[in-house]
């Protein structure tokens, strides 16, 4: 389960390295109490402007709610230039 999470937090970096901004930091203290259900739906942290959608789409992969689809770390380091 560990690396399930780990690969959910890689893609909410993602986010934070698009927007400068932290995850969520636009929802207000009214939404906090759906925050944690939200996570396993559709919420999802907002990219920059600009980013390209190929970038959007790995991230996006790596936050799936189904931790089945996310990519694996392998699946990552092949994808990812180095």
């Amino acid at each position: 389960m560990k690396t399930i999470a780990d690969i959910y937090s890689f893609g909410i970096i993602m986010t934070e390295l698009s927007s400068d901004f932290p995850p969520y930091f636009n929802k207000n203290n009214v939404e906090e109490t759906a925050f944690d259900s939200s996570i396993c739906d559709k919420l999802r942290p907002d990219f920059g402007k600009g980013t390209l959608e190929i970038y959007k789409s790995l991230a996006n992969k790596c936050m799936d709610a189904n931790p089945k689809k996310r990519p694996t770390t392998i699946e990552l380091f092949n994808i990812i230039p180095y």
